[in-house]
C-alpha cells in the first residue's frame, strides 16, 4: 500500500536536471530530430503527457 503512494511522490517532485531544457534546445536547433525510448511499465502516452508537464516534450517527434 505504501509503494504507490511513494511512486506517486516520486513522480510529483520529478524534474529536470540543470541545462537539460538549454541543451535539448541548441540540438534542436541543429535540426536534430530526437525520439525517447524508454522501457517502462507505462504506456507511451502517459510518459509523453509527462514530458509535457516536465515543459520538455515539444523536443521529440516521437515516444516509444
Amino acid at each position: 500500500a505504501v509503494s504507490p503512494q511513494i511512486k506517486r511522490q516520486c513522480e510529483a517532485e520529478v524534474r529536470p536536471f540543470p541545462g537539460v531544457r538549454d541543451t535539448l534546445q541548441r540540438l534542436l536547433a541543429r535540426g536534430l530530430r530526437m525520439a525517447v525510448l524508454s522501457d517502462s511499465e507505462s504506456p507511451a502516452a502517459a510518459i509523453a503527457a509527462r514530458l509535457q508537464k516536465l515543459g520538455l516534450g515539444d523536443f521529440f517527434t516521437t515516444v516509444v
